[in-house]
């Protein structure tokens, strides 16, 4: 199964390429003072997951999900809240999703990134709940609105680079 962006319900859920859990219903964003909440909810999240599975390369990005965040405008995400896994060099375990998945607030530059802060994650039915306090970077103090937040999942389905899967909102 080939499918590189757009399968879930942003960009062609009906064909059926992306897991339930990597499928986007819907996301959000509320700040409440210097609390900023965000909820990414897919169409269906088990209660426990898959992880380091075989056939999948150590080190590869196996499961994400994220809000991009352009804290000036400019169209580019600057930052990023996520929950995500990257492959381990050891035995398959399956657990959870919070058990396992990291959640941090990532710097995003080109291509790439870094992890520059703390997020809180909580997994409410079939929802990510995201949490950053504004002071774990000064940049935070420029997001008020939901137009400002791009909601992505992210699953590696096999062994090859192009057997993966995304969704955005």
């Amino acid at each position: 199964m080939v499918c590189l962006v757009g399968c879930g319900s942003s960009g062609g859920g009906e064909t059926g390429n992306c897991p339930p859990f990597a499928t986007i219903v819907s996301g959000s964003f509320v700040r409440l003072g210097p609390t900023l909440t965000w909820r990414l909810e897919v169409e269906e999240m088990p209660a426990e997951l898959d992880f380091d599975r075989e056939g999948i390369p150590n080190f590869f990005l196996e499961y994400g999900w994220a809000v991009e965040l352009d804290t000036d405008n400019d169209g580019v995400k600057d930052w990023e809240v996520a929950a995500k896994h990257f492959k381990l060099d050891g035995p398959p375990v399956t657990a959870p999703p919070l058990d396992v998945l990291q959640v941090d607030l990532w710097e995003e530059f080109g291509a790439g990134g870094s992890i520059a802060g703390s997020a809180d994650a909580i997994v409410d039915g079939n929802a990510f709940v995201f949490t950053v306090e504004e002071d774990e970077e000064a940049d935070l103090v420029n997001l008020v609105d939901d137009s400002q937040s791009s909601y992505t999942t992210f699953h590696q389905l096999g062994s090859s680079i192009l057997d993966q899967c995304s969704d955005r909102l």
